[in-house]
């Protein structure tokens, strides 16, 4: 990258690397009974009392123990008689927030030269802290500033406090290396959480007092802002270098349950391209899928823009059609984006880079294709007129590809000539079943490739599923053992296909990642549910036929690379392998789904929720086969079938539709369940005002039950539109724009019902916490809930209270959502 974190006494040096390590190490002591805590976090949730039980602490009480850790840093500040050892005194006093005894397995300079190679990649300096900083430096003295000459701008880039690499960040950094084999995800978020818990404290000083912040203020806002942005980055390189090593295991994705500061949610939440220059050729929606990722938000997207600006940076958008030229979309939704919808896109319009575009169209020979059992595949023996079939197998090539790109269609005959349509069946039989067939060029091309890898045969949906409804399910409930049984998947998108790779260097690398984050490749659905199944070898189609290994390319940036890049993978489990069994460990049904890389109904709408099929009900039959083997054609049936039958609470708390259909029987006690992962391509709600599904992490659990879901919710009752909107006296709130605010989500939501809840989804802690919805929401996400007894209460929808009204008074109460 163009600036990344260099070596210097203003920043880190190796000494001074050496000197952490040294101190921090572990010393033996004979005779001693306790062992000093490897890495320990200051806790602010919970204290053990004398007799060693368990206390946790309410939201208030946190907060104000945050906020007397800031006021300690404040008066370090302070107190600091030297303007120019305010960043080394406050640095010593946030220093006391871990206790370390490092345990390193290599020799001292080993471990010394590895973390400092690992900062070198960060960013120079954190994204800007997005709170009117240019107006700050403006108030603060050159003292706080690194200026080489007279002339150097007073700018957020050369403070001192974003330069500096902070105690922390390179105790973390130590500890990322010394880790060994063991797992430390969980309290590496449990350190970055608590920075953030304090920075949020700091912002909220000044913003209670009504009044601007004051230098000391600014400082610590800067310090802890970078000190929280370095450490997401090198925690999330840890992640994806433990996905790298051992495999992915969806449930590890609670390491990725980090807090946002609320104070600074509602600044990083105004829309795709906010605090980033993008590209015009950048689709602002396949940015969207990303940005809002568990592993992106409020991350530093420069050196993401950067890379894919190297490559496609002088390219004229292509998302929405134009008079004038096409325009890049305003990414609210794939409905706005003619990459997704509208562009009419000609069946085998692409050709082989050798192709002059004028080849054959090769079509299926029925009785080949018909001949095999099971899976299909196009062998690459025998004729080259027609396509001839043969059983999927580990030696067949999984093509995945967009049909958007030209290479859509069916294997089927072509449409008879005008001369011969007195020979067709009666209605539209014949219709139906006309094909478009595969560009011989496009043929040749897979051929050579799977004689390359030592493959005899490919699969590619377009010569593989036929359109008659029999063979088609036939051919979709064999997707999954396809793509997992492949010897490897290729990915195919146009975008990848511009790259060279003649000469691959880390910097390439790096570009090739940054555009396959937003390829059209990477945000359908299909393509996902491919790449999960074939994600034990995921190769990538670059220009001039050239083949490279995605694992390879994720491995030499993870190693080499901006950590900032890197760390967008960490929640890539589509490309990255899924964990196996433990060497000789019993097969549970639980180890087996993992190494065939099925995941919770929760995690597959996560990862649907930004993706979308062109087929109407594609995205429930992806849903399901991403949760298991079997396909489920309706959200009723898929739910129905869910092991364990339960559910996390907070996953529920989203804009997705439901299945209220009460006069089914079979939906009854289903109406709180979403009927798809995603919302509607077409929604007309802006992207502001849609809330999509979250994986629920942290949350408690809601039971299937004969009468429907029950779970501990905590509940804030109202009445409903049909009884007075006074809230009930268990409830009650003095604020009149409370009150107010009740009245409204009574009218809007309960215009049918005596009573009416508030709900918000509770931690599986023994507290009465709330999990904070992390998608894009300044205020808090509330689940409205009507009912007629107060025994069975109706799904009616979410709502965001404005954050600047006081809540009511929400308890922890077990209800039934039927």
């Amino acid at each position: 990258m163009s600036s990344t974190r260099a070596q210097s006494i203003s920043t880190y040096t190796s000494e001074r690397v050496t000197r952490i390590l040294q101190d921090d190490l572990h010393v033996r002591i004979p005779g001693a009974r306790a062992i000093p805590v490897e890495f320990g976090v200051l806790n602010l949730r919970l204290e053990t009392s004398d007799d060693n039980v368990l206390n946790y602490h309410s939201i208030e009480d946190r907060a104000l123990r945050a906020t007397t850790y800031c006021e300690k840093h404040l008066a370090k500040i302070r107190e600091s008689i030297e303007a120019e050892n305010i960043i080394t005194t406050l640095d010593e006093e946030h220093s006391h927030l871990l206790q370390c005894s490092f345990r390193p397995q290599m020799p001292k300079d080993v471990v010394v030269q590895r973390v400092c190679q690992l900062l070198s990649r960060l960013p120079a300096t954190p994204v800007e802290l997005g709170n009117g900083w240019d107006a700050h430096c403006s108030t603060l003295s050159d003292d706080h500033f690194l200026l080489g000459t007279p002339s150097s701008p007073r700018s957020w880039g050369h403070l001192k406090a974003t330069n500096f690499v902070a105690t922390n960040t390179i105790r973390l950094a130590i500890q990322i290396e010394c880790a060994g084999e063991y797992y430390w995800a969980g309290i590496f978020m449990s350190y970055i959480n608590l920075v953030a818990e304090l920075l949020d404290a700091t912002l909220n000083i000044s913003a209670a007092a009504e009044r601007p912040p004051t230098a000391e203020e600014l400082v610590l806002q800067a310090f802890l802002w970078t000190s929280w942005q370095r450490g997401v980055m090198l925690h999330l390189s840890y992640l994806l270098g433990g996905h790298l090593r051992i495999g992915y295991d969806f449930s590890r994705n609670r390491a990725l349950s980090l807090e946002i500061p609320r104070t600074l949610h509602k600044m990083f939440q105004g829309g795709s391209s906010s605090f980033h220059k993008l590209p015009s050729y950048l689709c602002l929606w396949a940015f969207e899928s990303i940005r809002s990722d568990r592993a992106a938000v409020m991350l530093d997207f420069r050196g993401f823009a950067e890379r894919y600006g190297d490559i496609f940076g002088t390219r004229a958008p292509r998302c929405v059609s134009a008079r004038d030229g096409d325009l890049q979309c305003s990414g609210d939704s794939p409905g706005a984006c003619n990459r997704f919808i509208g562009k009419k896109i000609e069946d085998q319009s692409a050709h082989a880079t050798s192709c002059s575009g004028s080849c054959s169209r090769l079509f299926w020979n029925e009785e080949s294709y018909k001949g095999c059992s099971g899976a299909r595949a196009v062998t690459i023996e025998g004729s080259d007129d027609i396509l001839q079939y043969c059983t999927a197998s580990s030696n067949t090539m999984a093509v995945s590809h967009v049909w958007s790109h030209g290479q859509g269609g069916r294997p089927e005959n072509p449409p008879p000539l005008k001369r011969d349509i007195k020979h067709r069946l009666p209605g539209n039989r014949n219709k139906a079943l006309c094909g478009t067939g595969l560009n011989k060029c496009l043929h040749e091309r897979y051929k050579q490739i799977s004689t390359r890898f030592g493959c005899d045969s490919y699969w590619m949906d377009t010569p593989c599923i036929p359109q008659d409804h029999q063979l088609r399910s036939e051919a979709i409930q064999n997707i999954n053992a396809v793509f997992a049984n492949s010897k490897f998947t290729l990915i195919c998108d146009m975008d990848l296909m511009q790259f060279d790779v003649t000469n691959l260097t880390t910097a390439l690398r790096e570009s090739i990642l940054a555009a396959l984050l937003v390829c059209d490749w990477n945000v359908r659905a299909w393509t996902l549910l491919e790449a999960m199944r074939g994600r034990h070898n995921t190769q990538i189609l670059c220009k001039n036929e050239q083949v490279i290994s995605l694992r390879e390319t994720l491995e030499d940036v993870h190693r080499h690379g901006s950590l900032a890049l890197a760390g967008l993978f960490a929640t890539a489990q589509h490309l990255l392998p899924a964990q196996p069994p433990p060497p000789g460990s019993k097969s549970s049904p639980y180890l087996v789904n993992r190494a065939k890389g099925y995941v919770s109904l929760e995690e597959a709408a996560c990862l649907l929720s930004h993706r979308h099929a062109s087929r109407p009900g594609d995205e429930v039959i992806i849903w399901s086969l991403l949760c298991g083997e079997t396909v489920q054609e309706t959200a009723i049936d898929l739910w129905r079938q869910q092991p364990n039958q339960s559910v996390l609470t907070a996953f529920l708390v989203s804009s997705c539709p439901r299945i209220q259909s009460p006069w089914k029987k079979a939906h009854r006690g289903f109406g709180w369940a979403p009927r798809r992962p995603n919302m509607p391509a077409l929604r007309q709600l802006p992207l502001r005002e849609t809330y999509f599904a979250d994986d629920g992490a942290r949350s408690d659990l809601g039971l299937f039950t004969t009468q429907g879901l029950k779970a501990a919710w905590l509940v804030a009752h109202m009445k409903g539109a049909l009884s007075s909107l006074l809230a009930l006296s268990a409830g009650s709130s003095t604020f009149v724009e409370t009150d107010s605010l009740l009245r409204q989500i009574a009218f809007r939501f309960l215009k049918k019902y005596a009573w009416g809840a508030l709900l918000q989804a509770t931690e599986n802690l023994p507290t009465d916490q709330p999990v904070w919805y992390r998608g894009n929401a300044d205020g808090v996400l509330l689940v409205v809930v009507g009912s007629q007894d107060r025994r069975k209460w109706h799904w009616r929808g979410v709502y965001e209270w404005d954050s600047l009204i006081p809540l009511p008074v929400f308890t922890r109460e077990e209800i039934c959502l039927v």
